[in-house]
């Protein structure tokens, strides 16, 4: 059985607001007992990858420059962190859109303007 979670050091402030953001999402979702295996896994995926995306964003953001100084190009190793960062970013969007359509679709149509009138009226 992997860890996932389990081994990240939850003492650190990325660790307790990546905890945090997955409560979160899970609540919208309904809670624990409503997510489905798929659900539960996908979420735990974006979990891990909004962590990872972040731990780059930070490496990325520690350096005194992106630019190498002669040539003015983004420096080989920036661009390799740079290129994977993008990569889990688009990943992460496709699948909090996805999740995001999933819920869209168990949450059935709007009311109807006549329907919260009377709604309202009650």
């Amino acid at each position: 059985m992997l860890r996932g979670l389990a081994v990240v050091n939850r003492r650190t402030k990325a660790a307790r607001e990546v905890v945090r953001w997955r409560q979160e999402l899970v609540a919208e979702l309904g809670g624990e007992a409503a997510l489905t295996p798929t659900r539960a896994t996908r979420i735990e995926t974006l979990v891990r990858t909004k962590l990872l995306c972040e731990h780059l964003d930070a490496q990325l953001l520690e350096y005194d420059t992106l630019f190498s100084r002669k040539r003015g190009t983004l420096r080989p190793q920036v661009k390799a962190i740079l290129t994977e960062r993008n990569r889990m970013a688009e990943a992460l969007e496709r699948g909090l859109a996805a999740l995001g359509q999933s819920v869209a679709k168990h949450a059935g149509p709007l009311p109807s303007i006549a329907d919260l009138v009377a709604q309202a009226r009650d």
